[in-house]
């Protein structure tokens, strides 16, 4: 009798350890299926962002290649592997902020100027000329591309600047930003 009661307690005890061993492999497996799942999603992510700006470069250089660009806005989708994918692009003028020139230096002018020859030219504090701007703007680009993965939105952005000369201003707009 005493060795049937043994039995029962030992089957028991084994019983209750195998359901506490089941617990503790379930939580494992679940953590390793949790960081399996993260490490899928931040790949897949850096995936986006690193076609993202593939396609930001996309649609710069599309207005940088250009002869002359017109200042506005457009907007539009990807098409193909990309249609998850849509963009925004700006292009205007930027205005170039001008600090005050010094005061003309007596005598002023280029060394070797010649009566009745070109105006003075503004003289710095070493002694040189002072380059004198053209145009007081520049082009300016601004893209941005948005998506959206596992409900999360996503965006990148970049901008760059170019030549003046390419910029198409009307004459109204470009007397009001021009040097006097």
């Amino acid at each position: 009798m005493w060795r049937d009661r043994s039995r029962r307690c030992g089957a028991g005890y084994i019983l209750l350890e195998a359901v506490v061993a089941l617990g503790v492999l379930s939580v494992g497996v679940f953590a390793v299926q949790r960081s399996i799942r993260q490490a899928s999603l931040t790949q897949a992510q850096t995936s986006d962002y690193t076609w993202a700006r593939f396609l930001l470069q996309q649609v710069i250089s599309e207005v940088e290649i250009q002869p002359v660009v017109v200042p506005g806005t457009q907007s539009g989708n990807f098409a193909g592997d990309f249609a998850r994918f849509s963009y925004s692009r700006k292009v205007s003028l930027v205005k170039i902020p001008m600090p005050p020139l010094p005061p003309m230096v007596p005598g002023g002018g280029v060394p070797g100027a010649f009566p009745g020859g070109p105006p003075p030219v503004p003289m710095g504090p070493d002694g040189k000329p002072l380059v004198m701007l053209k145009e007081r703007y520049i082009g300016g680009i601004w893209a941005t591309v948005r998506w959206e993965r596992a409900g999360a939105r996503y965006e990148a952005s970049a901008e760059t600047l170019f030549n003046p000369d390419k910029l198409w201003l009307p004459e109204e707009a470009r007397a009001g930003v021009a040097l006097p």
